[in-house]
């Protein structure tokens, strides 16, 4: 294979830039590969281009409709995004030296989701051929991914058997009252935690909204309720729900609801219930997490109950 068509494997795991100073531009090959792997967010690859000079991207599976996205599109000339390519042509807008960021996100639903890259201009060279792969999964990607399917089918089991059950016994107040929940004299108790809580977003989810959240406890129980926009364009689902106490504890989670996906454009009340010895609650604050915990789509820290 000729020299001038070397594939150099830039695997995300590169070491992260310095914070501060000139950005060092990157060796500029004619072709070149990127293999995508599963896990924590690692520091983008850099892809070399130049102005009046496109540089194809190929990607091994397609990409989600709307999902490409590209910094300052506006130092660019066209774009053009195929089922599982993208096409970008820089501009002379482009500063030298200043990257810009490349997004693009995969159909399939297969880790890694999405893919970014650093697109890093140079005035002479560019690379004219992006391939981009993902690595096989390996056997511990794929136990952990079993291990989380099968936590989630049981949480959900235990919901569905809550919610038959509950269909059975009263309705309105009569139901928490025959449960033993609410005792004589003692009201159900509330508090808007919307200024007291610090959301972190996952990667996928960016625009998914927090608007405003309150939590409540009666006898054996609390309770998280979310207000939820999905700004984005992409449904987002709760998936997996976890709540631990400062101590790091998971308490037991007894449902979740609506357990129904938010679509593009939706606004949402997600409540998410668990139990809790009233003589022993953990201490707070709380953590609510919304999918896998090592790849959450919504993290809520510094959840507190009246």
């Amino acid at each position: 294979m000729p020299l001038a068509f070397a594939l150099p494997l830039l695997a995300l795991a590169t070491a992260p830039a310095e914070a501060a100073g000139p950005v060092r531009l990157p060796e500029c090959a004619q072709a070149q590969r990127v293999e995508l792997a599963a896990g924590p967010a690692r520091e983008p690859p850099n892809v070399c281009v130049s102005p009046g000079r496109p540089t194809y991207f190929l990607f091994d599976a397609p990409l989600r409709e709307g999902s490409v996205r590209v910094e300052e599109r506006g130092r660019f000339t066209d774009m053009a995004v195929g089922e599982r390519s993208v096409i970008v042509y820089p501009s002379g807008r482009v500063v030298a030296g200043k990257p810009l960021a490349l997004t693009a996100c995969f159909a399939d639903g297969v880790a890694p989701a999405c893919a970014t890259f650093l697109l890093v201009p140079h005035a002479d060279h560019a690379t004219s051929e992006v391939t981009v792969v993902r690595a096989p999964r390996t056997e511990e990607d794929t136990q952990k991914e079993l291990t989380r399917k099968e936590a989630l089918i049981e949480q959900l089991q235990a919901d569905l058997a809550r919610t038959r059950a509950g269909c059975q016994g009263p309705g309105g107040l009569t139901g928490p009252l025959a449960l033993g929940l609410l005792r004589d004299g003692e009201p159900l108790k509330g508090a808007d935690i919307s200024t007291d809580i610090r959301e972190n977003y996952g990667r996928s989810f960016a625009e998914l909204k927090v608007e405003k959240v309150a939590s409540w406890r009666a006898r054996g129980r609390i309770a998280v309720a979310v207000s939820l926009r999905n700004k984005g364009e992409r449904t987002w689902e709760p998936g997996e729900v976890t709540l631990r106490a400062a101590t790091g504890t998971p308490l037991q989670v007894l449902s979740v609801w609506p357990r129904e996906p938010l679509p593009p454009g939706a606004s949402a009340l997600v409540v998410v219930e668990a139990a809790t010895p009233e003589e022993a609650r953990p201490p707070g604050p709380y953590t609510l997490t919304f999918g896998p915990e090592d790849e959450p789509s919504l993290v809520l820290t510094r959840v507190r109950f009246p």
